[in-house]
């Protein structure tokens, strides 16, 4: 999100999270004079950063009343201890290919609190691109998780069909949008919807 007067308009559907891109090199890149508005304080405003010094992710955090940090570079479980350790929400994302690398991520447990599973890129994110889900079949850890890459109204259905018990939401982006950085309104609702089990 980017966009004062958008932002304001998905705010008034009550998501969860918004997500609010701190990388200079994304094209969804919020940058330095792109204002939050004032939202009701139930929506938790994630910063997404990629491999920032520690002391950036926070001062931006401060700066901007951030409540959640979503990490989507090669952090490791120490740089995101640190980051938890003041009082933020901590998301680590991981990239997903053709397994579930469980075994790299049992390192993380205790200084996180969810992982993000996205579809694996030459970039970091942004593919618009789903992957195999039935890979999370392997997932044991004790660790809640989050899915996202390529997630829109033609996806509920198979996300409801995800029975691990620590599948707790989806982070949903590009379909959603009618330019980087800018969500559909209406489409957006109707997949909030979709996923409460709300009538659209």
């Amino acid at each position: 999100m980017c966009d004062p007067e958008n932002i304001n308009g998905i705010a008034a559907l009550k998501p969860d999270y918004m997500g609010f891109i701190f990388y200079p090199e994304s094209k969804r890149y919020m940058g330095e004079k792109t204002q939050i508005p004032i939202m009701d304080p139930s929506i938790k405003k994630v910063g997404v950063f990629v491999n920032a010094a520690i002391n950036d992710v926070l001062d931006n955090a401060c700066a901007y009343g951030l409540d959640t940090i979503q990490l989507h570079g090669t952090e490791d479980w120490e740089y995101c201890r640190i980051i938890r350790s003041n009082k933020l929400e901590v998301i680590k994302t991981v990239a997903i290919q053709d397994h579930l690398p469980v075994n790299n991520l049992i390192s993380y447990t205790g200084s996180i609190d969810y992982f993000l599973f996205d579809t694996q890129t030459p970039y970091y994110g942004g593919s618009g691109q789903t992957f195999d889900w039935k890979l999370l079949r392997a997932y044991d850890l004790d660790i809640p998780f989050f899915i996202s890459g390529g997630l829109g109204i033609e996806q509920v259905t198979g996300l409801k069909e995800c029975s691990n018990p620590q599948f707790k939401g989806v982070d949903a982006n590009s379909r959603l949008e009618t330019a980087p950085g800018i969500k559909d309104i209406e489409r957006t609702n109707q997949f909030i919807k979709a996923i409460r089990n709300e009538t659209i």
